[in-house]
């Protein structure tokens, strides 16, 4: 929030799995640097190992459909050891 203070969260807390494993993701809106808006998806997931990983995945607002399945893809790829 420091260093984004018009970030606004437009999904709260859904929980889903990330490697098999309990997950959290969070949406977000924010002013992009290049203009216009942006939806973020901030994912936490805590490894077997107690490791808390997270993922941000970010694209233009107005877009975020035509790129959210490649990040749902990406994050059904992610493996932990």
């Amino acid at each position: 929030r420091r260093s984004n203070p018009d970030m606004r969260v437009t999904r709260r807390r859904e929980r889903i799995r990330v490697g098999g494993h309990p997950a959290f993701l969070t949406e977000t809106s924010n002013h992009s640097p290049i203009g216009g808006r942006e939806t973020n998806w901030v994912i936490t997931a805590q490894a077997p190992d107690g490791v808390l990983h997270y993922f941000v995945a970010v694209a233009p607002q107005n877009e975020f459909g035509r790129y959210s399945r490649a990040f749902e893809d990406v994050i059904d790829s992610v493996r932990f050891r």
